[in-house]
């Protein structure tokens, strides 16, 4: 690979120019008055001048990103050595604006205009007066230019395999950047929990510079991109979470009565995840630039749609280990659990009518299960234990010959317990019952594969995942093939299993969500257990009366569901206005019935009442964690002071053994 040699003297001299340093400042000082929708572009265009006036040349190669320069000359390699073919009426794709923003470079090196630049980066600089891009109406323009076809050179990685270039280029870059950049206020040395989490935040960092510093040179839409809310919680992990609330801001939110001075911390990860900003990025194209139908076969931009659509099918199939023919895509877990349910019911309804479920599934579950009991059905709802774990030979013992399906949640959404899926799916195999889970929960954050775990049926949900809402997947095997009654008649689209246009953005989002989620799953589940034990541990050591919901060795940590004895749940709630938690499934969280998981579990209904969620995830914070328990400290302390029966109780007073009296 090429080094940076001469051109950086001649391009730092160019911009240490007087005019230029002032006409740059004018503008963006202008446009900051404004505050227009192109400030997010000037901002990265200051971060480069900056760069090169100050020779941090280390910054410019967190701007230059290989990744996205190499991406770039592939596919401009590909678009010259395909374009020709295209009259011969082969399909000519271009995957995405890069190719054309490239075109746009080498173009305009062409120029008398441009030949400074070109001649610079080449190192071969003849005495090119830059004049002409001084006196130009967009300087700018080419300080952009000069960085994308400088860096193009440099990288040259265009004839090595994708697989080389992410082990020797994309993959060390955020753990060098992180490291070059020092110790971030909440990090710790390496191999820490808070240094995987500093990882993770560079390569998050480097992706979206590089995304807006391309947004930014291609100046011809006045969007620069999604420089908005979704980038600054997205980039949470690059600064210290504001916790004290009068520091956040002069903003007020009100809802529902309670009166909160910033934004809450978000512990509330099973209700659903924030969008990754490189999930927001991947979605943001298929929005503004390639619209198409996927089911258009006639245009180029259905073309475009439709090969997006089918990446996605790949990277979600790829996450669970299952054949892109296998994965139907729907609106969510919800109809991916009713189709899954109600599909095999109704196919197999004149042999088989019987279904057997837990009483801990996901209310679509359970209601879909009532729906076809309704019609004729038998349903067994299996009892669980203690810890919520179903047990595997109750479930042979329910197995009849006219057993249809069995549907076994892989993570419990309200209380994180893992079922035995390999265990259940090889007892199903060996009875010749198809075997469904809803792994909404746990998609994406532990390994799953439906081959060797026996699995027919699985639900995806992409807002569970870090991707968008209105998204999901049902994957649905081939061989032995399992067979489906369409829930929605129409079109016959998704091999006549779920009619529809598909919303190709949204796929983009779920499949990228996956492909991310298959990358850094270690390294989540290495932070998320390392939050939950700091969590839990703080709470414990400063309380008493503290239960934690579910099995200890077979749980998502992520999930952390305690119950505090002589605390009602909801008015610990009202109290941690500051945190964003729940007392149980988002569905039904609403109703002031104790959770119906909890009493599966044999739990108290006194106890069932004060069980709060605590949901951690990818961008939660230690700092975040340790401000939750010391609210949770407070507030629990504060409502026991109030309760009679937390003072008998501290008296000795054996709560049970009374005998109230009777009104």
């Amino acid at each position: 690979m090429a080094t940076w040699t001469a051109p950086l003297i001649e391009i730092r001299k160019y911009l240490n120019n007087t005019v230029m340093s002032k006409l740059l400042q004018s503008k963006y000082d202008q446009t900051a008055k404004r505050k227009d929708l192109e400030s997010g572009a000037w901002q990265a265009l200051e971060s480069t001048v900056e760069a090169y006036n100050t020779g941090d040349f280390d910054m410019l190669s967190e701007f230059a990103d290989y990744e996205l320069v190499g991406e770039l000359r592939r596919n401009y390699t590909h678009t010259m050595g395909t374009k020709g073919m295209e009259e011969k009426g082969v399909r000519f794709r271009i995957a995405d604006r890069s190719s054309l923003i490239l075109t746009d470079v080498l173009e305009r090196t062409r120029t008398p205009e441009g030949r400074w630049v070109k001649e610079a980066a080449e190192g071969s600089s003849s005495g090119v007066s830059p004049q002409p891009l001084l006196d130009g109406p967009e300087p700018e323009r080419f300080c952009f230019l000069y960085v994308l076809y400088d860096c193009d050179l440099r990288a040259d990685i265009y004839r090595k395999s994708d697989k080389a270039v992410l082990r020797e280029v994309v993959l060390p870059r955020p753990y060098a950047a992180a490291f070059r950049r020092g110790p971030l206020p909440l990090s710790l040395p390496a191999g820490s929990l808070e240094a995987d989490w500093e990882l993770m935040a560079a390569r998050v960092a480097s992706h979206r510079f590089a995304q807006a510093a391309t947004r930014a040179w291609s100046f011809g839409s006045r969007n620069p991109g999604p420089v908005l809310a979704s980038q600054a919680r997205g980039m949470a992990a690059q600064a210290e979470p504001s916790i004290d609330a009068s520091d956040v801001s002069d903003f007020v939110l009100e809802k529902k009565g309670i009166r909160v001075r910033g934004t809450p911390m978000y512990l509330d990860m099973q209700a659903t995840t924030p969008v990754d900003p490189r999930v927001t990025d991947a979605m943001i194209p298929y929005f503004t630039e390639l619209y198409g139908n996927p089911h258009s076969r006639t245009h180029f931009l259905g073309w475009e749609a439709e090969d997006a659509v089918e990446k996605a099918r790949a990277q979600v199939a790829g996450l669970i280990g299952a054949d892109p023919k296998e994965i139907v895509f729907t609106s969510g877990a919800t109809e991916s659990n009713n189709l899954a349910i109600k599909g095999v019911a109704g196919f197999y309804r004149d042999r088989k009518r019987h279904i057997v479920t837990t009483q801990t599934e996901h209310k679509c579950v359970l209601d879909s299960s009532r729906y076809l009991q309704n019609r004729g059905f038998e349903v067994t709802y299996l009892p669980v234990g203690p810890s919520g774990l179903v047990s595997v030979q109750a479930l042979a013992d329910a197995l009849r010959p006219d057993t249809a399906l069995v549907s076994v949640m892989a993570v419990n959404n309200e209380i994180g317990t893992v079922q035995p899926l390999a265990e259940i799916g090889a007892l199903c195999r060996q009875r010749k019952v198809f075997f469904h889970t809803d792994a909404a929960q746990a998609v994406g954050k532990l390994p799953l594969d439906v081959d060797a775990m026996k699995i027919d049926l699985l639900s995806i949900s992409g807002h569970k995942l870090y991707g968008p809402k209105g998204v999901g997947a049902l994957y649905v095997r081939r061989r032995p093939r399992v067979r489906l009654e369409a829930q929605i008649s129409g079109g016959g689209q998704e091999r006549g299993l779920r009619s529809g246009t598909l919303p190709t953005p949204l796929i983009v989002g779920l499949g990228k969500a996956c492909e991310i989620a298959g990358e850094e799953m270690e390294a989540d589940s290495r932070h998320i257990q390392g939050l939950a034990r700091r969590l839990y541990d703080g709470i414990t050591s400063q309380l008493e009366g503290v239960v934690l919901n579910g099995d200890e060795q077979a749980r998502y940590w992520g999930n952390v569901n305690l119950s505090f004895a002589y605390v009602e749940g909801e008015s610990l709630l009202m109290g941690l206005k500051d945190v964003a938690v729940s007392s149980g499934s988002a569905c039904t969280s609403a109703s002031l019935e104790p959770s119906y998981v909890l009493r599966a579990l044999g739990v108290e209904e006194d106890m069932a009442h004060t069980s709060i969620r605590f949901g951690l995830g990818r961008f939660t914070t230690a700092a975040e964690v340790d401000a939750a328990v010391e609210a949770t400290v407070r507030h629990v302390n504060k409502l026991r002071e109030m309760s009679p029966l937390w003072e008998m109780v501290q008296e000795g007073v054996d709560i049970k053994s009374i005998q109230w009296s009777q009104h």
